[in-house]
């Protein structure tokens, strides 16, 4: 702040220690560029946020046309989804847990949109089980509840979901694990509609990884669940 008292020549600019009560409620900046996944293009859409336990609307952003570069502000002590939606393309949802947060924080996001089209892969990002287990947690309705509504707008679409593990664990017992998480997943859908002839399924395990098994953020990666669009 600026203070004319006792000051040198004219205005200070001082700045005073505030006590715990009195300091607000830390946030996160989030910013990154929202692209296409295929092209990895900049894209303009509209970013919209949500707490993932009411799964209310937060708020929303608008990417520049130009450059894809987009920032929120989130309060802290919550858990969020954020994904950009655009017509003709599937939004990629992410998600931060900033629910212990105690100090102002920054961090980087990109959020791809995946144009639907035949052979296009998309990650389901927010699908969430138990460790080593494959009943899905509640959090994942709002992501599959989406998945839902393409397939619905879409009547004629098929799709293949697929399940993936690290390299952890014995490479049957992965196998296994990344099966009996895909038929949760096909369960939920059929169970909300969608005709199973339209659904298929299949397990890989650990066969397909899409980053390095060394790093807990690569084994992170390789442990996902997706769909491949193969009619529509």
């Amino acid at each position: 702040m600026a203070s004319y008292a006792n000051s040198l020549g004219k205005a200070d600019i001082v700045k005073i220690k505030l006590s715990s009560s009195a300091k607000p409620n830390p946030v996160v900046l989030v910013k990154g560029k929202v692209l296409n996944k295929k092209t990895n293009e900049p894209l303009e859409a509209i970013i919209y946020y949500y707490d993932m336990d009411t799964k209310a609307e937060v708020g929303s952003a608008v990417s520049n046309p130009n450059t894809g570069q987009y920032n929120i502000i989130l309060q802290s002590g919550k858990k969020y989804s954020f994904r950009a939606n655009k017509e003709n393309f599937y939004a990629i949802n992410d998600f931060l847990d900033v629910s212990t947060l105690n100090i102002y924080t920054e961090t980087e996001k990109n959020l791809y949109l995946a144009p639907l089209e035949v052979g296009q892969t998309i990650r389901l990002n927010n699908i969430f089980f138990d460790v080593n287990k494959a009943v899905l947690k509640p959090h994942s309705s709002e992501e599959l509840d989406r998945l839902i509504v393409l397939l619905k707008e879409n009547p004629k679409m098929e799709i293949e979901i697929s399940g993936h593990t690290d390299n952890q664990g014995a490479d049957e017992y992965n196998l296994t694990l990344s099966q009996q998480r895909v038929e949760s997943v096909l369960v939920y859908l059929t169970s909300k509609g969608i005709p199973a002839i339209r659904l298929k399924g299949k397990g890989h395990g650990e066969s397909k990884a899409i980053a390095s098994n060394e790093t807990e953020e690569g084994r992170a990666t390789n442990r996902r669940v997706d769909f491949t669009i193969l009619k529509q």
